[in-house]
């Protein structure tokens, strides 16, 4: 999963003078961020006029839609910039494993919003950090696109020097490889007018982690480990998993920042979160209160009088039928999986290739990978006889495929 660094409080330089007149405080409160490649709703200047009337909020691995119902308390207009931090981009990050969901350098999670149902064209700032300094001067002088995912092309044509300044620099690492951190936020001014309701409503595809499918038992063993207490996995959703035994399950992880730009006057007071699980066969697991199942698919939480105190971290599990290998084997689809590596950072493959043989019962040497998973219960100490099905050997052999084409050090 990829750690994101601390989203700080924005607003773009050259419009600063004009702000002031419009506000006269500007929130210092950074905005943390959970442990997945998180995206959350917006984050306003605070201001004690305007109040949130109710929150809808719809989660899926599809599609995140979030509808705002705001009132200004006041008796004049009010005017504040309103921004939409997308998740910061670094590609040595530990521990991450992520998808890009949206094949655009700057919308790459395909965010749109509109305001009483027409659609708001935001204006965007894309600035790349290393060593704690904005360098994004550095890249674009040479040309070199911003996103860390779309620059080693022109990292390797660099001239000799100019690879020796990026280095100096921080940019990049022995290998050429980028080291910098690429934070990009949707921002424009929006007027709150006395006396009504101003509706914003926002949708955008999530990056959605995941890992290879398992079976039923090595998923049940898993979900037991201290990554997953998050999610709340209790008895009763073991014992659903429990019950299928030819199946395996492919997980997938969407985590939410509710408690992002909370600078509106008072609690949310409505608050309705959908979380949908996409076929009836699938599980979902989160944390909530008073939740309840509303359709085949779908879990419904609505909160009176909110204050988010905690970001919202989903667990799905998509059961991957089994298929005739022609010798009566039962395997999982591989191609959920497999589709994702592409766009999977070295840590996230080095993550996703260890899980497997943390659930077949490795027994590991190294300290960082004995950090990240334990060895408890582990069984084998001796890597060539850990007992891997065929279709887990050809999940590795695909992982280490990517690995090698990103140069990825092991």
């Amino acid at each position: 999963m990829v750690k994101l660094s601390r989203q700080r409080s924005f607003i773009p330089s050259f419009l600063l003078a004009s702000f002031l007149c419009t506000i006269s405080t500007f929130p210092s409160k950074a905005n943390d961020s959970s442990a997945e490649l998180s995206t959350g709703g917006l984050v306003f200047v605070k201001n004690p006029d305007v109040e949130m009337v109710s929150e809808d909020l719809f989660i899926s691995t599809e599609q995140i839609r979030i509808l705002y119902r705001f009132a200004n308390k006041s008796d004049k207009d009010v005017t504040v910039y309103v921004a939409f931090p997308l998740p910061d981009l670094k590609m040595d990050l530990v521990d991450d494993v992520f998808v890009i969901p949206v094949d655009d350098p700057v919308n790459f999670v395909g965010f749109v919003t509109t305001v009483a149902g027409l659609q708001v064209h935001p204006s965007v700032e894309q600035r790349i950090f290393a060593r704690d300094q904005d360098q994004t001067a550095a890249l674009t002088s040479l040309g070199i696109p911003l996103s860390p995912y779309r620059s080693q092309d022109a990292l390797d044509k660099a001239s000799a020097p100019d690879k020796a300044r990026l280095k100096r620099l921080g940019l990049v690492n022995e290998d050429g490889q980028p080291l910098w951190t690429l934070r990009t936020k949707f921002y424009w001014q929006q007027r709150f007018p006395p006396g009504r309701e101003t509706v914003i409503e926002h949708r955008y595809k999530p990056s959605v982690g995941g890992a290879v499918a398992v079976s039923s038992s090595q998923m049940r063993q898993w979900l037991k480990n201290e990554f997953h207490r998050k999610y709340c996995v209790d008895e009763d959703f073991l014992r659903e998993l429990a019950k299928d035994n030819r199946n395996y399950f492919f997980e997938q992880w969407v985590d939410y920042i509710l408690t992002t730009g909370a600078n509106w006057s008072g609690p949310i007071k409505q608050f309705r979160l959908v979380v949908d699980k996409g076929d009836p066969k699938n599980l979902v697991s989160f944390c909530g209160r008073n939740v309840k199942q509303v359709g085949p698919t779908q879990f419904e939480m609505t909160i009176s009088d909110f204050t988010p105190k905690k970001d919202l971290a989903i667990l799905f599990l998509r059961r991957q039928p089994p298929y005739d290998s022609g010798q009566g084997a039962a395997e999982p689809n591989r191609s959920d999986g497999a589709a994702s590596l592409a766009n999977t950072s070295c840590e996230g493959l080095w993550t996703q290739r260890n899980m497997i043989f943390k659930a077949a019962g490795y027994c590991f040497k190294t300290q960082r990978a004995i950090r990240k998973f334990g060895n408890a219960g582990c069984q084998y100490d001796d890597l060539l006889s850990v007992p891997l099905s065929e279709t887990q050997r050809q999940a590795i052999d695909d992982i280490t495929k990517f690995e090698s084409a990103k140069r990825c050090q092991r």
